[in-house]
């Protein structure tokens, strides 16, 4: 018996593999590429937006809140360098703060040290005019010495408060 083989068995035999291969390289591939999104989404998205949100909460002066960071991703170093620079600014925003406070208690107490003078000034002022008033000319020469000396101490104190205001300029140094 002679059977002749038209070569459609084969020809779908090979059809079928072929399919079942296509089928298989498509789900290979696109399993890849599921991977490939969720691993960039893990190690590089992620990371992105979570130091975008950290940067907006710098900008609006949230300094307390740390990074969270971890060193595995790409952004590990990176995101370390954003911490620090958040230390910084932190420590910066506090030194500033105290300086603040110093340059109040300062003005605080250059107005009590100038208000003494003054008030020595005035009533040495009122002295000299009731005395005048009256007619009487004696202790004119005193009265008018501690007026003298009095705004030498203004003097004093105004010059001094201008040497330290260069000084913290650090326009002026003084040995």
């Amino acid at each position: 018996v002679i059977m002749l083989d038209s070569g459609e068995d084969t020809y779908e035999g090979m059809k079928n593999r072929m399919l079942l291969g296509f089928g298989i390289c498509t789900l290979s591939i696109l399993a890849g590429a599921v991977l490939l999104g969720v691993y960039i989404c893990k190690n590089i998205i992620v990371p992105f937006k979570r130091m975008e949100h950290f940067a907006a909460r710098v900008a609006e002066g949230k300094l307390d809140e740390p990074l969270l960071f971890e060193r595995n991703n790409m952004f590990g170093a990176f995101s370390e360098s954003f911490d620090i620079m958040r230390e910084e600014l932190a420590s910066s925003k506090k030194r500033e703060q105290e300086l603040q406070i110093k340059e109040k208690e300062l003005v605080a107490s250059l107005s009590h040290d100038l208000k003494t003078p003054i008030t020595g000034i005035k009533l040495s002022a009122e002295l000299l005019r009731a005395k005048l008033a009256r007619g009487e000319t004696e202790n004119l020469g005193q009265i008018a010495d501690n007026v003298f000396k009095k705004a030498e101490q203004m003097d004093l104190l105004v010059s001094d408060l201008f040497t330290y205001t260069l000084e913290d300029l650090s326009e002026f140094t003084v040995n």
